[in-house]
């Protein structure tokens, strides 16, 4: 007779298969509606130069379906910096999206700071509309030059370097020392890992990403 152990652990690698079974529709199925940047600008607020910019697009019903079944996923925002043709800083923002299934409440987390929110389209509509990103200060940048700043997003059901975590922490479960005979008899235990592998990949070229959007500006531009 099966035993609760044996039952619990089949439950799980249901679930397993279900997640996964989302995480592959997701990476694999085109959009049809991609992410698109708007209004792209750039201000100068309190002696730093500062973006803004509006992403349409950027959570489709796939990645939706993922974040509402308890899972992350994560926004990646991707900034050059440019002099001419040179490129002076490059910097990456990350905005992890989260939804936590006991207290039904959504949140964004920050590089310092989280945002919690009782519906999704207030999420959605929070991350889709920044006004305050910052670049660099004002002190480093030439007044008589012509800079130019380009903003790519990407959009993944978890991140890369979620990836590896929960791959690890998959496959340390796998090495309990309290697998059931059944467990065995049936062939349950595998490496859920690989499994992970071949849906995500480690790449974060596997989301969903718009093009690269650009906007050219001087220093007397933003300081008026």
């Amino acid at each position: 007779m099966p035993s609760k152990t044996h039952g619990y652990r089949l439950r799980r690698f249901a679930l397993c298969l279900i997640v996964l079974s989302l995480f592959g529709e997701a990476i694999a199925g085109e959009t049809k509606q991609p992410i698109q940047i708007r209004d792209l600008r750039v201000r100068a607020n309190d002696g730093h130069l500062v973006l803004e910019f509006r992403a349409d697009n950027l959570i489709n019903e796939k990645i939706k379906g993922i974040i509402q079944s308890g899972l992350p996923a994560a926004v990646e925002f991707e900034i050059r910096l440019l002099r001419g043709r040179g490129e002076i800083l490059r910097k990456t923002f990350f905005r992890t999206l989260t939804y936590d299934i006991w207290s039904e409440r959504y949140a964004i987390r920050y590089e310092d700071t989280t945002e919690v929110f009782t519906r999704f389209d207030a999420m959605l509509a929070r991350i889709s509309r920044c006004t305050d990103m910052l670049i660099t200060t004002l002190h480093r940048l030439d007044r008589l030059a012509r800079y130019t700043v380009k903003l790519r997003a990407t959009v993944l059901p978890v991140s890369f370097r979620q990836n590896q975590k929960l791959s690890g922490w998959l496959e340390a479960s796998e090495k309990e020392d309290d697998i059931t005979s059944e467990e065995r008899a049936s062939g349950f235990k595998f490496n859920i890992s690989r499994l992970i592998s071949f849906f995500m990949g480690n790449r974060p070229g596997r989301g969903r990403t718009s093009r690269w959007v650009e906007t050219t500006f001087t220093l007397s531009d933003v300081q008026k």
